[in-house]
């Protein structure tokens, strides 16, 4: 199987659509599975406004393409076992954050929070810090990792947090507007009725 590696998610404005384009339609259309692994590595900046940056949201209205964002060393386990059980195509959205994780990251829960975070990609190490910050508030938050994108699977227990808490925020490495982050809460809006915002790059 072939495994294309995008160096910087930036990039993807360039190459993407010749991959991503066939290999997510060529199943549909045509009966024959391509079942390519599509590596893209994002970043937050420090190399300028062009390769860097996060653009998994560019990708995620391709039907037929599976997409996920996994950081930690069993993440990364779930996502190459589900690839190699399926024909389809695969977009890991990577971030240079995850490649000194060696530790899992589970989700923060409290009894009665009253905010429900939901990270993705790198910023997950991020909503950690902050959360432990606002504990030493007082401030109870539940966060939550998510790591699959489309198709759409919600970490254990976030539906119920969101439900308690009545609000939350979606924060993800990419750009917020017209994304994955916005899809996301609307989504956990329309299946909790809370209100979620969203902030991202």
């Amino acid at each position: 199987r072939s495994i294309y590696v995008v160096r910087y998610q930036g990039f993807l404005w360039y190459n993407a659509p010749t991959v991503v384009n066939y290999a997510a339609k060529s199943k549909e259309l045509w009966g024959v599975p391509c079942p390519i692994l599509v590596r893209a590595i994002a970043m937050e900046g420090s190399i300028g406004p062009v390769a860097g940056s996060a653009q998994h949201s560019l990708v995620i209205r391709m039907p037929g393409l599976s997409v996920c964002s996994p950081m930690t060393p069993m993440e990364w386990r779930e996502a190459w076992r589900r690839y190699w059980q399926s024909d389809d195509p695969w977009f890991f959205s990577e971030h240079r954050k995850s490649f000194h994780l060696t530790a899992e990251m589970p989700p923060i829960r409290n009894n009665r929070p009253s905010l429900t975070v939901v990270a993705l990609s790198g910023v997950r190490i991020d909503a950690q810090k902050a959360v432990e910050r606002l504990r030493e508030q007082g401030i109870a938050v539940d966060l939550f990792h998510q790591v699959w994108i489309e198709p759409r699977q919600w970490p254990d227990g976030l539906e119920e947090s969101l439900t308690i808490s009545g609000r939350g925020v979606v924060i993800d490495s990419d750009f917020s507007q017209y994304g994955v982050s916005q899809s996301l809460a609307h989504d956990l809006m329309l299946e909790t009725g809370a209100r979620v915002e969203t902030a991202g790059l």
